[in-house]
């Protein structure tokens, strides 16, 4: 019957709710529980009109608000309102309230780690692809400077050391590249260091 009342705090913009209620518990990190709440608790402290209307509207009587903490840290708060007088919160409804909380913050916390394990694989990719294009142009020197040498024609000291620096510089470049990729999976993995040398 009151499935409405969500679509109400649903339009209530984020950080709105921040007040006197939700503050302790994301201060102190403890669950926070209001027995008896009357209309006057939430009016007086300075909500957003969206948190007004959508208060008023569900018309709650007891409240818990516990912290979502998955490993310690704090991912956000969840509140539980009844509306009903012959509804009130207990311990027994404490403890699931924070139960509940603790499944939530575990499950926001694996989905933002699994989150940023895609966008690891992806950046990955995306060099990978960056780099392979690149290899692709020193390899092409150096099959041309073999190409010229396989169809072997007498040919002056001047073009062969030529040929031998396209070469070089192409094996140089190709080095390069494959150096800044292993950096690169260094990086990802956390074993990137960086070596200072000062002068004295």
């Amino acid at each position: 019957a009151k499935a409405w009342v969500c679509d109400l705090f649903m339009k209530v913009p984020l950080g709105a709710s921040h007040t006197s209620l939700i503050t302790p518990a994301l201060v102190n990190r403890r669950t926070v529980v209001r027995q008896f709440l009357s209309e006057e608790s939430f009016t007086s402290v300075g909500y957003c009109e969206e948190t007004l209307k959508a208060l008023r509207a569900a018309d709650p009587k007891s409240v818990i608000i516990v912290p979502l903490l998955a490993h310690e840290k704090l991912v956000g708060v969840i509140t539980l309102l009844s509306a009903s007088k012959s509804r009130l919160y207990g311990t027994p409804d404490v403890r699931l309230a924070e139960e509940l909380a603790r499944r939530a913050a575990l499950s926001i916390q694996n989905a933002r780690l699994f989150g940023e394990a895609q966008r690891a694989i992806k950046t990955r990719e995306d060099v990978l692809a960056i780099v392979s294009h690149d290899l692709k142009n020193p390899l092409a020197t150096i099959e041309l400077a073999l190409g010229l040498l396989q169809n072997f024609k007498p040919i002056d000291a001047n073009q062969v050391n030529e040929l031998i620096h396209k070469v070089q510089r192409s094996a140089d470049e190709m080095e390069a590249l494959i150096a800044d990729l292993l950096d690169f999976a260094r990086i990802q993995s956390g074993t990137f260091s960086v070596a200072v040398w000062a002068d004295r």
